[in-house]
Order: structure tokens, then sequence, then C-alpha cells
């Protein structure tokens, strides 16, 4: 073993996977994947996105050159240049189809796909439960 992972949060004990070779090494990230998603870490959804597009989408006023958007806050509204709206509809939207990518990338994982797997790890490593690292072991 001259290659590893280590996995490790905050509610376990570090585990450790040898990735010596290239099927050591997919094997192994289909371990962690399995480890990582019995912590739930890998729910997507575009509810809250879908909804903030939908206020931006319906302006409450449109005026020539800004529009009155009801805020997160319900029942205030405020008032933005047509740019900054544009800028911020665009901004949403980006938002959505990258939470999808990672949903479909989520999917294929979950049916064996094994880059999927690596490609979604890599994506949120570092965030809470998704923390390893790969690590060089010299042979003495």
């Amino acid at each position: 073993m001259d290659k590893v992972i280590v996995y490790e949060n905050k509610k376990c004990e570090p585990i450790v996977f040898d990735v010596s070779t290239e099927e050591k090494r997919e094997e192994a990230y289909k371990q962690l994947f399995e480890v990582v998603d019995e912590y739930g870490v890998f729910h997507f959804s575009t509810e809250r996105q879908e909804e903030k597009l939908n206020r931006l989408q319906n302006p409450e006023i449109e005026y020539e050159d800004s529009v009155m958007i009801e805020t997160e806050r319900n029942g205030y509204v405020e008032k933005i240049s047509k740019d900054e709206w544009r800028g911020r509809l665009q901004h949403v939207r980006s938002q959505i189809s990258f939470i999808q990518e990672r949903q479909r990338m989520y999917e294929a994982a979950k049916e064996g796909d094994a880059d999927a797997m690596r490609k979604l790890l890599g994506t949120m490593k570092g965030q809470p439960y998704v923390d390893y690292h790969e690590l060089k072991i010299q042979n003495q």
C-alpha cells in the first residue's frame, strides 16, 4: 500500500482506503461514496432557487429602465435596474442548472458510475462530511 485516501468527519473515526492501483482506487471511491451518502449530504433541491426565479420573472412593476421585484422577505419590494435584474435572472438560472447537474451526477453515482462518484465527491470535497485527502506512504 503506497497511496491511500483518508476519510474523516466528526462523527466517525478515520477510514483508510487503499488506492495503490487503479482497480483499488475505483473500489475505494465506491466505498467512500457509500460512506458519505449515509450522511445525507447529496440532497440537492432547486426549490428555493425556483421560487427566486419565479419572483424575478414576474416583477411587481416594470418601468422603462428598472423593475420592482418582491424580495425573499415576503411583502417587501425593491427597485433595481433592468441590467441588475437580468444579471440576477441569469445567476439564479445558472444556480438551478448547477444543482440539476449535481442531481444527475448523484443519480448516475447511485447506479454505480464510478466516474460520477469521483466527480461528485470532488465537487463537494471540503464540505461537511466530505472531508478526505490522498496520502503517499513511504515504504521503509
